[in-house]
């Protein structure tokens, strides 16, 4: 009886790990309040965009963008929305976690000026820096960016207004 009470134990703390991590990845939140936030002719229409990479584990948890030292989003892997922000240079902040050699979970990030220009579309693509587990924002072309989101889904205002070559 021992032996099938603990592979049951072992079967349940395995689902529940797995479903915490899953449950983790989550869908793409916006902070609607963010300062920034406005639909003007002054505002630029900004894509956030986060491919699906080839990583497990901490490197597919959403990152956390924040614009001008407030938070803007939580971006999941798979997922872009569409902003409407206010023009201006501003700098970024891109969160995310990484795992150190020790194995213990960490946090990292990335800071870049972004430039949003006024009454202009433009794509950003969050992408992991070479050689480490940093993400940071890089400029796409629309047309790099039609081939970006082919098979991402569409979240909050990129559902009504989808990146497609038109």
């Amino acid at each position: 009886m021992s032996t099938i009470y603990h592979k049951c134990f072992r079967w349940a703390m395995v689902s529940l790990v797995v479903a915490s991590v899953a449950g983790c990845v989550g869908t793409t939140k916006v902070e609607p309040s963010h300062p920034l936030m406005g639909a003007t002719v002054e505002s630029a229409k900004v894509y956030f965009i986060r491919p699906k990479s080839g990583f497990k584990g901490v490197a597919d948890l959403p990152l956390t963008i924040s614009l001008d030292g407030k938070k803007l989003l939580a971006l999941s892997k798979g997922q872009y929305t569409l902003l409407s922000l206010d023009s201006g240079t501003y700098e970024m902040k891109v969160d995310s976690f990484t795992v150190m050699a020790n194995g213990a979970m960490t946090s990292a990030s990335t800071r870049a000026p972004v430039t949003l220009s006024k009454g202009e579309t433009q794509y950003l693509v969050f992408s992991i820096i070479s050689g480490g587990y940093t993400f940071a924002p890089f400029t796409l072309s629309k047309e790099q960016a039609v081939e970006a989101v082919q098979k991402l889904t569409p979240i909050g205002m990129a559902v009504k207004e989808p990146i497609t070559e038109r």
